[in-house]
């Protein structure tokens, strides 16, 4: 049985007789652009403190140490509500439309993740032009440039210099955010995504 893992990564570790890679797929149109109007957003929660490790709550840490400007410090995701009846998908539609556009108004989203394969919340932000500061893992490099459309380094004090400096570079974040989206749309999109299920569904009926 063929197996579908989510990352280059994933693949190689589990080592499986017969697999292939397929990365998520979005639509374009559910993610307009950012507005730059915050900071820096960043996981943490008791989804990141109950699986640290995994999550890679201890990275956080190291860079957003007693050191880190306080002015740039990380704000969490709130989601508001949506004001509408619970019937159907008309609430989960109103509810995913206003995680993005919860999501949009940040310049830089960091990604400590170190054990997820190929996080959606990573790939979002970067649908909506987010410039994404990412650890090392999970096939980064493959699509993230180091100083074109993101960052990705494995050692916290690059993490924070990177930060720092897009914080103190809005043109720099909106040039960047540019690239981000670029490559988001061509790698992350939902018709490449959906190309690649289809052959593989032709391939064993």
């Amino acid at each position: 049985m063929e197996v579908v893992c989510n990352s280059h990564q994933a693949q190689k570790e589990w080592g499986f007789h017969r697999s292939r890679v397929i990365w998520h797929g979005f639509d374009p149109a559910e993610f307009p652009p950012s507005t730059y109007e915050r900071g820096i957003l960043s996981p943490l929660g008791p989804l990141v403190t109950s699986r640290p490790h995994y999550r890679g709550y201890y990275l956080y840490q190291q860079v957003f140490n007693q050191d880190f400007p306080e002015q740039f410090s990380p704000s969490k995701l709130a989601v508001p509500e949506p004001d509408v009846d619970y019937s159907g998908n008309v609430y989960a539609f109103a509810k995913y439309k206003n995680y993005v556009d919860q999501l949009r108004k940040y310049s830089v989203y960091f990604n400590p993740t170190l054990r997820s394969p190929m996080p959606r919340a990573r790939a979002e932000p970067m649908m909506c032009g987010v410039v994404t500061v990412n650890a090392n893992n999970h096939d980064v490099d493959l699509f993230i440039k180091n100083g074109v459309n993101g960052f990705y380094s494995s050692d916290a004090d690059e993490l924070r210099e990177h930060l720092l400096y897009l914080m103190r570079n809005p043109e720099a974040v909106k040039k960047m955010g540019a690239e981000s989206r670029r490559t988001a749309m061509d790698v992350f999109n939902h018709d490449r995504y959906l190309a690649e299920w289809t052959e593989l569904l032709n391939s064993v009926t």
